[in-house]
């Protein structure tokens, strides 16, 4: 059960009826949030005009396989670093833990599956996007030698999957992957 914190927003002048919770922040005029999705919610949230009222948690994955890792380059219908090369990964969903996210994230993008056990904590990165007036702290796992080859199961995000030589980044590479496999080096 979503639980409302009906506060006002002090800032927010144009939509009285914005609410927001730990799990989830929520956008929508008409006050009946009972009744909807969390995708019709998320639906709502893309076509909001106003910033987010949260930061969202994302999981990553570094996938490491001879040497390589696993990137993407991110597409068009990319709410942020569009034509960017990027783990994969994306949105915590409403009651998984992290783990949960990051396998299921891996899953949905390249077919590839990977257990629970075998993720590695190795960071969090702050990732503050003003023009897109979106905010994330994503969680970054590691797995390395996963079995399988990768496909690409959402080819509106994601140009393709690629195994890559982490000294010869592409040069549209996502800051915080270049930064990730920088340390982890």
């Amino acid at each position: 059960m979503l639980r409302k914190i009906d506060q006002p927003i002090e800032n927010c002048r144009e939509c009285p009826n914005l609410r927001y919770n730990v799990y989830v922040r929520q956008h929508h005029c008409d006050g009946d949030i009972e009744n909807d999705t969390i995708s019709d919610i998320d639906g709502i949230l893309d076509n909001c005009p106003l910033p987010d009222a949260g930061v969202k948690t994302s999981c990553v994955v570094m996938l490491i396989r001879d040497g390589k890792v696993l990137l993407g380059e991110r597409g068009e219908d990319c709410q942020t670093s569009k034509g960017e090369f990027a783990f994969p990964g994306g949105r915590m969903d409403y009651g998984n833990t992290p783990k949960q996210s990051a396998v299921r994230e891996v899953f949905e993008e390249t077919g590839l599956v990977i257990e629970e056990k075998d993720l590695k904590f190795f960071r969090y990165v702050d990732e503050y996007f003003p023009n897109e007036k979106r905010h994330y702290v994503s969680l970054v796992f590691v797995v390395v030698c996963p079995k399988g080859e990768p496909i690409n199961k959402e080819p509106d995000k994601c140009k393709g999957w690629e195994w890559i030589d982490p000294d010869n980044l592409p040069n549209n590479t996502f800051w915080a992957v270049r930064e990730s496999i920088e340390l982890f080096k």
